[in-house]
């Protein structure tokens, strides 16, 4: 147990004295934050399903309560319907 213990001490401190002095300049370039005009901006789908959680929320439904949320997307029959026969099976026969 005690060098378990004796090895994880001497890692923690390895990790915090010498690996942080290695790290190369072009990292520090890369992790700076972007502006934020450079953001992605979010989508118009992202913006309604965060409403109808909102509204939901306000109704006093929690999470849980919700179900899944590929059932609040409008057009979600359209998609299973378009689903429909692509699988590995059709009609009961194996392809």
């Amino acid at each position: 147990f005690f060098q378990r213990y004796l090895a994880h001490i001497i890692t923690e401190r390895r990790l915090k004295t010498l690996a942080l002095k290695s790290l190369p300049k072009e990292l520090d370039a890369w992790s700076t934050p972007l502006p934020k005009e450079q953001w992605a901006k979010p989508s118009e789908e992202l913006l309604t399903l965060n409403q109808q959680l909102i509204r939901a929320y306000e109704r006093g439904l929690r999470f849980t309560e919700m179900g899944p949320v590929s059932q609040w997307q409008p057009n979600r029959q359209e998609k299973q319907r378009s689903k429909r026969g692509r699988g590995r099976h059709k009609s009961g026969t194996l392809l």
